[in-house]
């Protein structure tokens, strides 16, 4: 049995392929759409699932991003705020109920899934300045890096200026406030390395279905 065969299901990489030319019409055309025309698609599609409305989602999506690759699953109530800083390569899904603000820029490598439930936040709120509440502050911002073959786990948070290097698994409820390196697994809040994750295609694929 190859590495292929005992990875997860490739269900929505076979429907993308299947339906290439489908989704390269729908891209061409709703990249002519006016920008707030656009807008008002991406929120009335965002409570629905269903095959249109994951289309309509990554065809917008295409269309307002720096970069977006192919096979990209965009679930329900997805809020994606300056999504022309924000690139995204091939085979990612990003699940239910997610917010990504890319205000300071984004980046998000191939295989990558996204947990439902997840914030990446590309800025912050400084404090330091007495003379105002704190909410009003100037805002920093610093890019979020998600590097290929990264799992993120339900509910995590990455904050601003964070980059998750290839191959790490970020644990359910994490809050990543620095950087988090190659073959690791991270928990906690703030995350903190729990583990190295083995080197072994072959095992990880099948302990993560």
């Amino acid at each position: 049995m190859s590495i292929e065969d005992r990875t997860r299901p490739t269900s929505g990489r076979d429907k993308f392929n299947r339906y290439g030319s489908v989704i390269a019409i729908s891209c061409f055309f709703v990249r002519w759409f006016p920008k707030t025309i656009r807008a008002l698609l991406w929120d009335a599609s965002r409570p629905f699932g269903g095959a249109i409305a994951l289309l309509l989602r990554y065809a917008l999506l295409r269309a307002d991003s720096a970069a977006v690759g192919r096979n990209v699953y965009i679930g329900r109530n997805v809020t994606i705020l300056n999504r022309h800083n924000l690139r995204i390569g091939s085979n990612v899904s990003i699940h239910e109920n997610c917010y990504l603000d890319a205000v300071g820029g984004c980046t998000i490598g191939n295989d990558v899934s996204i947990a439902h439930g997840c914030s990446l936040l590309s800025f912050d709120h400084d404090w330091r300045c007495t003379d105002i509440a704190i909410k009003y502050n100037p805002i920093a911002t610093a890019m979020v890096t998600i590097a290929d073959d990264v799992w993120i786990g339900a509910g995590a948070r990455l904050l601003s200026g964070v980059t998750i290097e290839t191959r790490c698994i970020i644990a359910a409820g994490a809050v990543v406030t620095r950087a988090v390196p190659s073959g690791s697994l991270y928990g906690g809040v703030p995350a903190r390395k729990i583990r190295d994750l083995p080197r072994s295609v072959e095992i990880e694929t099948s302990r993560f279905k």
